[in-house]
């Protein structure tokens, strides 16, 4: 980060320094990065004070970066995920002077269709920022200034914004981090039955496309590579740094990998904007599962009745 920024800092694990260092604290210990190999370490320095909450560790607040997406054009982004968001209008300044400071870290947030900022976001690792420009509505020539971006972001861990202090030149606020607070008692079996109940969509899914739609087909086996990264034993359970004397690794706790393997099946349901946010701010795995369980059987029931239609007709093709 450029020396100049105190809202938020960020450590890369290295072979010097495989630890965060003195004051800072872990945030996700994300396996998803930009080149695709080693861990990524993110630490947020707590420079905000402890909020005012019940129990016996107040949680702290942490100042960020805010990345503002209207819901209805950019989405919901959650944890451990990726999103390929088209950048226009009034967050383009927003997105440059975040860019001109070289701060990956952002509190990826949605505007509602109100034009207020929803309360709920994501920290998001900012992987990459690509500039272009297109024709004015007058003229099918470009006047050479980039005015559109696509932001390539990775959701690291969900938020409640406490405080916007400022929006200029981009917002900034202060946040609290936060996770499901369930118990995992039967929930692995509960898990199973979902990731169960969305493989059979994505089968039948795979069964109608037609002959030479390979990348429809690239599509459903990407999302069948995603439901299945958190599941036990699947590539996103052991995490991995580059200490000293070699790589570091550990398994993700239990009650962590069941939080991610529910937003990673989410991620693959077909529901709105809307509906995607309620599930970012609930605070339930349990319920998580349950939603995206209960949401894919009527779209199992559909699927399953075209691929009747679609099989029937073939038969009849081949009795001709």
């Amino acid at each position: 980060l450029s020396p100049s920024s105190s809202c938020i800092q960020l450590k890369f694990a290295s072979l010097t320094q495989p630890f965060a260092p003195s004051g800072f604290v872990p945030l996700r210990k994300s396996a998803l990065n930009s080149k695709g190999s080693g861990l990524l370490q993110l630490w947020a320095k707590e420079d905000g004070p402890q909020a005012d909450m019940p129990g016996p560790n107040p949680i702290p607040v942490k100042r960020i970066p805010l990345l503002p997406i209207p819901i209805e054009s950019g989405g919901v982004l959650f944890p451990e995920c990726k999103s390929n968001i088209f950048v226009i209008g009034d967050t383009i300044d927003t997105v440059r002077s975040i860019e001109a400071e070289q701060l990956p870290l952002v509190g990826y947030c949605n505007i509602g269709i109100d034009g207020k900022v929803m309360p709920i976001g994501t920290v998001a690792l900012l992987e990459e920022v690509k500039w272009f420009d297109e024709p004015s509505e007058s003229s099918e020539e470009s006047d050479g200034e980039d005015s559109n971006a696509l932001c390539k972001c990775v959701g690291v861990q969900r938020f409640s914004i406490v405080e916007i202090e400022r929006t200029e030149p981009y917002p900034i606020a202060q946040v609290q981090l936060f996770s499901d607070q369930d118990d995992v008692v039967g929930m692995p079996d509960l898990e199973t039955k979902t990731l169960k109940a969305m493989e059979e969509v994505l089968q039948l899914s795979e069964r109608l496309i037609k002959e030479g739609k390979e990348e429809q087909a690239a599509a459903v086996r990407k999302a069948f590579d995603s439901i299945r990264r958190f599941a036990p034993g699947g590539p996103g359970t052991f995490q991995q740094v580059m200490g000293p004397l070699g790589p570091i690794g550990w398994k993700l706790g239990e009650r962590e990998r069941l939080e991610l393997s529910s937003f990673a099946l989410a991620d693959v349901t077909e529901a709105t904007e809307l509906d995607r946010y309620h599930i970012l701010e609930a605070t339930s795995t349990r319920q998580r599962f349950q939603r995206v369980m209960e949401s894919a059987q009527p779209t199992k029931a559909e699927l399953a009745a075209k691929c009747a239609l679609k099989e029937a007709a073939e038969e009849g093709g081949d009795d001709k």
